[in-house]
């Protein structure tokens, strides 16, 4: 901390969520990380003492939380495998079709389905426990979207959609998007009638999600702050959207 104070940084993201959903810090909801490659961490205040450190200098400092992953694949830790295996994705494979992500082979992090209720209380209840009991500055949310574009197709996830447009889906995922092989080998992405709506339901979870982190974040502690890492692809993706005439969502 005192070389980051002398290197002129402001501001600091302190990691207590990674991507194995758990936390370093004593949780009534996720599991505590207390070892990690054959290493335990000794039994001292990890977070206070990195906030004290921090403050000490006038830097703020915000919690880092990896929000809708819970499992890592590669060392075949989380409560996606046993607990929260209920919970996982259902992605649209190209060639495989639809697999639980625990299922998909070379996936390093596994996600939730963010559609889902009872997850979004979860994570809601994990970064209200965070801001109750401890003095950040604010709150960084990492992975809070979907996996990727081939997610989530679950049956919950259909019939949400389904409820959203007004109507029933005659090929799921089909009528949402397809995998099509093309004559070099490869396999293209084709949107069906429903994909742009499909697009914009998912845009509207995470738009719910984030707007309800917000208001129980400020009703537990208001100068409490709210941001977000954005990847650059999803910049990159509104403005090829844009260039094709077709509407940001």
């Amino acid at each position: 901390m005192d070389k980051c104070h002398e290197a002129g940084i402001t501001h600091l993201v302190l990691d207590i969520k990674d991507n194995t959903g758990e936390v370093l810090y004593p949780s009534k909801y996720a599991a505590q990380k207390k070892n990690w490659k054959n290493f335990d961490r000794p039994d001292f205040d990890f977070i206070n003492t990195f906030i004290k450190a921090a403050h000490a200098h006038g830097m703020v400092i915000f919690a880092g939380m990896n929000i809708f992953a819970d499992g890592q694949n590669i060392v075949k830790r989380g409560a996606v495998f046993d607990k929260h295996k209920k919970w996982q994705a259902i992605n649209y494979v190209p060639r495989k079709g639809l697999l639980p992500v625990t299922e998909i082979e070379g996936k390093p992090t596994m996600f939730l389905n963010p559609a889902l209720k009872e997850v979004q209380k979860y994570e809601i209840d994990i970064i209200k426990e965070v801001v109750r009991n401890y003095a950040f500055d604010g709150i960084m949310l990492d992975r809070a979207r979907y996996d990727c574009i081939d997610s989530d197709f679950s049956p919950e996830s259909r019939k949400m959609f389904e409820k959203f447009i007004g109507k029933k889906i005659d090929r799921f995922p089909e009528d949402i998007l397809e995998w099509r092989p093309n004559a070099e080998g490869g396999i293209d992405r084709v949107g069906g009638p429903y994909y742009h709506q499909w697009l914009t339901w998912r845009a509207s979870v995470i738009y719910n999600f984030i707007k309800d982190v917000r208001t129980s974040i400020k009703k537990v502690n208001p100068d409490c702050m709210l941001a977000a890492y954005t990847g650059g692809m999803v910049s990159y993706l509104l403005r090829s959207r844009s260039k094709l005439g077709k509407p940001e969502v």
